[in-house]
């Protein structure tokens, strides 16, 4: 007997069973004319609606994104190249303020500097890093379009790029580029320098310019999350003040989930990697030395990583929400009919 009971129970049990309804002249309710318009009306509201969240779902219109910054203890890492970083460096004139280059007044050195640091000791190697003057068709193909009018001519450019810039005096890996502005100084075998009134002229109070190749952020457009832009620093450089210009540039990475569906399990995320200019930070001491000292540089700038990877994280609508808006909204429009 109990055992039929159980039974029954289950019987019972049925969330699609059909409800017993009350039918009048063979229908379950009395149509009316107005209610066929409002029905005919919410078909139409509900199709179109459901097309327009498609079709900027498909075309990725509604991007969104957040960005943090944290410490995770991996070490900035990027690979260079001509892609992602590339510029010249000059001296400006200090009446023009267009950039120069003259051997007689000043020349420039640089050098890529990677060190690790063991037991609290940091281990240096020196490469130097041979210059010439800019050309254009060494830029990117992707920049030379901005970098077509600059004075290229005037500036020192890098003549190969191919290093990996890492690190941070915060970690036990760090490299970074050097350049040093060195004023010409004669020497007992090396004499082409202009007279010292006419090296003053221009050295006593200059500027330190660079021209390089950057991006702007826009993670909300889809499919260009970067923009091309031409980035031009320049900073104060005087005989009686040392200028320790150190420049930071920050990894970003932008993580796009390229799912459709909505689903968590199947999400499809692709990370690409971009070097940005960061901020400059100068350090400043009074140069005691009243006349210009042979191989001792004038100022000096650092290229180097900034200490934290900026992550951007974006996503874009995906099938699962366009339901839930379109569905949320004719739940208003029904309501508002019923009524």
């Amino acid at each position: 007997m109990n055992a039929k009971k159980r039974c029954h129970f289950c019987h019972k049990i049925d969330l699609f069973g059909k409800e017993i309804e009350l039918y009048y002249k063979g229908e379950p309710k009395k149509s009316t004319l107005f209610g066929r318009i409002l029905t005919f009306l919410f078909l139409i509201i509900y199709v179109l609606f459901f097309i327009y969240k498609v079709i900027r779902m498909l075309l990725k219109i509604d991007v969104t994104f957040y960005e943090f910054q944290a410490y995770t203890g991996e070490v900035p890492s990027i690979q260079l190249s001509n892609e992602n970083f590339y510029g010249g460096f000059a001296l400006a004139d200090p009446d023009t303020m267009l950039p120069y280059i003259d051997p007689t007044i000043y020349n420039i050195q640089a050098f890529f500097r990677s060190g690790k640091r063991v037991n609290g000791v940091w281990n240096w190697s020196i490469k130097p890093v041979p210059l010439e003057i800019c050309k254009l068709e060494k830029f990117s193909p992707k920049y030379q379009e901005l970098f077509k009018d600059k004075p290229l001519s005037n500036m020192f450019c890098p003549k190969e790029i191919d290093f990996t810039l890492e690190g941070h005096t915060t970690y036990d890996t760090y490299s970074f580029f050097y350049i040093g502005f060195y004023p010409c100084v004669n020497t007992s075998t090396f004499k082409i320098c202009k007279p010292s009134t006419e090296i003053d002229k221009y050295l006593k109070k200059t500027y330190v310019s660079f021209k390089m190749q950057d991006i702007e952020l826009t993670p909300q457009v889809f499919d260009e999350p970067t923009i091309l832009r031409g980035k031009e620093l320049s900073s104060p450089a005087w005989k009686s003040l040392y200028q320790n210009i150190n420049s930071y540039f920050k990894i970003v990475s932008i993580e796009t989930d390229n799912d459709v569906l909505g689903f968590e399990a199947l999400s499809d995320i692709k990370i690409k990697k971009f070097l940005k200019y960061d901020q400059a930070i100068i350090l400043s001491h009074i140069n005691e030395d009243t006349d210009y000292q042979y191989g001792k540089p004038l100022c000096d700038v650092t290229i180097q990583l900034a200490e934290q990877i900026l992550t951007i994280k974006r996503t874009y609508t995906k099938l699962v929400e366009v339901l839930g808006d379109v569905g949320g909204l004719m739940e208003v429009f029904l309501a508002f009919f019923y009524l």
